[in-house]
């Protein structure tokens, strides 16, 4: 299945009978997906090891962030 579309909505039946890939990215990004899929796969506490520190990236740079603006 593929689509032109930029930022497509799956229904949640056709979500679960598939894996969605991402084809407009650069090579190294589509690279980065496939790897992710298969950490998730064969080590899926890994995977979600690796999610929970870039949630916990961006919160910190968005506390980081608020504390810049209050200081200034």
């Amino acid at each position: 299945m593929t689509t032109t579309l930029p930022n497509p909505h799956y229904s949640p039946e056709t979500s679960v009978k598939v894996t969605i890939i991402n084809f407009s990215i650069t090579y190294k990004g589509l690279v980065e997906q496939m790897i992710a899929k298969v950490v998730n796969i064969e080590q899926p506490e890994l995977e979600e090891r690796k999610d929970s520190l870039m949630r916990d990236m961006a919160m910190n740079n968005k506390t980081l962030k608020e504390c810049e603006d209050r200081i200034l």
